[in-house]
């Protein structure tokens, strides 16, 4: 916006801007890096959140949380280091190249506003604060640039990008065969959350069936062991070339791949693509093998996280001393890759009152990498370079309780942890205690976007939906009165065509014949295992007697309710399989967020499902009360014929279908234990590591009551 003198000459000048500024954000923190094979190589691993930032004329005020900064700084900055402890906004615009010096316009306010902004730890490495510095920028001048933290000799420990927080977070999960490939391997597994920072994505993977040709890491083949986005956006033809915005820079995707063991690989990487979070999602995720082959794809989409949380639990599995935790953690929260939870929990070792030992693990409270506590739960779980729970412990009182609450960046997102193992540790550092991390029970899901099951070559092709599925907690029978813990129920419908005709007159004595049932794997592109639930709970296969009737046509609906033990969190991402009448597999989804309303029921047909019989009866009498009503105008109209008087018509009578659901539901076990894995469907699938993406975000929908089973 211009403003004139008299003589027309141009005196003033200000940018047209909203009148209220953005808030600014910056958050997800990477270690520093210099230049791409120098970065901060030290054991601080300082994370949070700095933000809000208002911004008020030229000068930004900003709240700062953090936690794993320099407990050197308790005292203050050292005045013998230049950016001793400091907090300052710089010039760069990228956490993976220099970050460039500090930002400010030196027209404006002359000397460098940052040199006195600096924050002040606990001996814990935790600091929170407010500060306001003068900057010589407007909000907009300062949004996209880097946020860097220092420790106490003054280095560059940490980086983010400051924004408006609304970036959203991606995931590639989900994968298939790359269209022109046709070996052995099937990758599954998920690569995320992708948090973009400015124009760089910082992202864990954790894959399984890479085979182990890249056991040793890259060969010198291009693209060797790689993992890439690339700029195609179609897993079913060619994905194109590596997706980075400057064509004349190095590509920097050129030395991102994978080292795998046993088959599977993890890890971390941070990418300057030049894209924003935007530019990037929709596009295809390839992983190539060791020769630099494209194996499988995936397309990076929305993530959306669910809150968790872990309770019921139970004495580690080999753990024979007299300590009994209770209690519960939770809501575990995930921002980026960045789990804040709160705990609760009694029956902890008093010892621990005044705080952790020196052994490893010591009073720690720990994410593992197991997904049952029947068995060892395996080591930490986490995705980025240094384990992060090596310092998350609790502290007791004298009777052994203790609460209190931590954040801990894993690099994983919730879906990725859902179903894992929450640890509780001794004074000594051993496992006394274990419960599973799940979503508590409001999920609605559904399973849609059927394909043929991984091997199966028949003439069906299943479509339609399952869902809306809700957990519930089954509720007390007549007589009985409810228990401390009953189990978890997932209550359902499904509207499908091209199911199996052979099952219209019902499942046959084959095992799983015209069976819909939720499996133990996390892919439909390798075998799905098991059926899924809890065997601590309930000791019977409830999805034995869970079948579909179809009609003639092949198309089938109807609801169903299953008592498994488990919540919404701990089946979401799981395998949905449709059985023909023979029992075999012909069909998979995976279980995601319910996002759509239910398809429209097939058409009736000759078979039925439970309510065809009640139907006909239904419309057997709606049809003599036509009849009736009918008759009754016609005699009335004769008789007031000779008065030209016309009767009305008669009172409507509603006739109310009561469709009882006389299903059996298993009676209460005891608190939830562990996940059960069998394999009473001809395969198994011991463990998968990752989910697949939920690409809708929640949305709080009504949903139409069940209806009755239809043909």
């Amino acid at each position: 916006m211009i403003v004139h003198n008299f003589d027309g000459g141009r005196i003033a000048c200000a940018i047209l801007s909203d009148s209220v500024a953005p808030k600014l954000y910056a958050q997800n923190f990477v270690k520093y890096i210099k230049d791409n094979s120098t970065k901060y190589e030290g054991d601080l691993k300082a994370n949070g959140v700095v933000g809000p930032m208002t911004t008020d004329g030229t000068t930004q005020t900003f709240q700062y949380d953090l936690y794993d900064v320099d407990p050197a700084c308790a005292h203050g900055p050292s005045f013998l280091h230049p950016n001793s402890c400091g907090i300052h906004i710089h010039s760069g615009t990228s956490c993976a190249t220099n970050a460039g010096g500090h930002y400010f316009d030196n027209a404006v306010v002359g000397a460098d506003p940052w040199k006195a902004v600096f924050y002040v730890s606990d001996s814990d490495g935790k600091t929170h604060g407010t500060r306001r510095v003068n900057t010589g920028y407007q909000s907009g001048s300062v949004t996209g640039h880097t946020l860097i933290l220092h420790d106490y000799s003054g280095a560059r420990i940490a980086c983010a990008i400051l924004s408006d927080g609304n970036t959203p977070t991606l995931e590639a999960s989900a994968f298939v065969k790359y269209y022109d490939y046709n070996g052995d391997l099937s990758v599954g597994g998920s690569v995320g959350p992708f948090v973009t920072a400015g124009t760089t994505q910082s992202f864990g993977y954790a894959l399984t069936g890479v085979g182990d040709g890249c056991d040793g890491g890259p060969g010198t083949a291009g693209n060797s062991c790689g993992i890439h986005i690339h700029a195609g956006m179609s897993c079913t033809e060619n994905a194109e070339g590596h997706y980075w915005a400057n064509s004349n820079e190095p590509d920097p995707w050129k030395h991102v791949n994978y080292t795998s063991e046993g088959g599977a690989a993890s890890g971390y990487y941070s990418v300057d693509t030049g894209y924003s979070a935007a530019d990037v999602a929709g596009h295809a995720f390839i992983v190539h093998n060791f020769e630099g082959k494209r194996i499988a794809c995936a397309i990076l989409g929305a993530l959306t996280e669910l809150p968790l949380s872990a309770a019921g639990f139970e004495p580690y599995f080999n753990y024979g001393g007299n300590l009994g935790v209770s209690g519960t953690v939770g809501p575990m929260t995930t921002n980026g890759g960045t789990q804040t939870f709160n705990y609760q929990l009694s029956g902890v070792d008093p010892e621990c009152s005044g705080g952790a030992g020196t052994a490893g693990n010591s009073c720690g409270i720990h994410i593992h990498s197991g997904t049952s506590c029947a068995e060892n739960a395996l080591g930490h779980f986490y995705a980025v370079d240094d384990d992060p729970w090596t310092s998350v412990a609790y502290t007791s009182n004298d009777s052994g309780t203790a609460h209190g609450e931590t954040m801990v960046d894993t690099g994983y997102s919730s879906v990725q942890t859902t179903g894992r193992a929450m640890i509780v540790h001794d004074y000594s550092g051993a496992r006394i205690a274990c419960a599973i991390l799940g979503n508590g029970n409001d999920a609605v899901l559904q399973a849609t976007a059927f394909v043929k099951y991984d091997g199966y070559a028949g003439a069906l092709s299943v479509n339609g939906v399952v869902g809306p599925m809700k957990s519930e907690v089954t509720k007390a029978t007549a007589g009985r009165r409810l228990s401390t813990q009953e189990p978890w129920a997932q209550d359902f419908e499904f509207q499908l065509s091209g199911v199996d005709p052979a099952c219209a007159a019902g499942p046959g004595s084959e095992a799983n014949s015209c069976g819909i049932h939720i499996h133990t794997g996390q892919s439909c592109f390798t075998p799905a295992g098991g059926h899924y639930w809890n065997e601590a709970t309930i000791p019977d296969d409830p999805w034995k007697t869970v079948s579909y009737t179809s009609n003639s046509d092949g198309t089938t609906s109807g609801a169903r309710t299953v008592v498994t033990g488990l919540t919404s969190g701990q089946v979401v991402s799981r395998a949905f399989i449709v059985h023909d009448f023979t029992g075999a597999r012909i069909a998979c989804a995976l279980l995601g967020e319910w996002s759509m309303n239910p398809a429209p029921p097939p058409p009736a047909g000759p078979g039925c499902d439970g309510g065809c019989i009640a139907g006909a009866v239904v419309g057997a009498m709606a049809f003599v009360l036509i009849v009736i009503a009918v008759a009754v105008v016609l005699i009335g109209r004769k008789k007031d014929g000779a008065s030209g008087t016309e009767m009305g018509p008669p009172k409507e009578k509603t006739v109310h279908k009561i469709a009882g659901d006389k299903r059996p539901r298993h009676p209460s076990q005891d608190a939830l234990v562990s996940m059960h894995r069998n394999d009473t469907d001809r395969s198994s699938l011991d463990s998968v590591f990752g989910t697949p993406p939920i690409e809708t975000p929640k949305q709080a929908q009504a949903v139409n009551p069940s209806a009755p089973e239809q043909v």
